[in-house]
Formats: structure tokens, C-alpha cells, sequence
């Protein structure tokens, strides 16, 4: 006889999925490096506020 096939909770119960957020750790804060650290360019305004822009040119192949 074939076994009963396990459903999907069962094949989730066994990869260790679990139903909630009690046992999740809690995420790591957010970087708080300004982006004018890391990327070359600068903030210009906008119609709709300021915008941090970076601009890199290529020569034609």
C-alpha cells in the first residue's frame, strides 16, 4: 500500500517554517552612511524636492 502523501504543511513543519513573527530575530538597523560617502555626484532639486544624482559618461565602443 502507498503511504499518504504528506500535505503541504507537513513537507513546511519539516523544513522549519514556522507560523508568526515570535521566533524571527530582529532585523539589523539601516546603514547610516550618507550616500555622498560612497557614491561620487551630488543633491540637486527637483519639482518634487531634492534628488541625490550620479552621473558617469561612456565612450563609444
Amino acid at each position: 500500500m502507498d503511504s499518504p502523501k504528506p500535505s503541504l504543511s507537513d513537507k513546511l513543519k519539516a523544513l522549519g517554517v514556522k507560523v508568526g513573527a515570535a521566533d524571527l530575530t530582529p532585523s539589523k538597523p539601516a546603514s547610516t552612511v550618507p550616500i555622498h560617502k560612497v557614491v561620487a555626484g551630488g543633491y540637486r532639486q527637483t519639482a518634487r524636492g531634492e534628488a541625490f544624482v550620479a552621473e558617469q559618461t561612456f565612450g563609444a565602443d
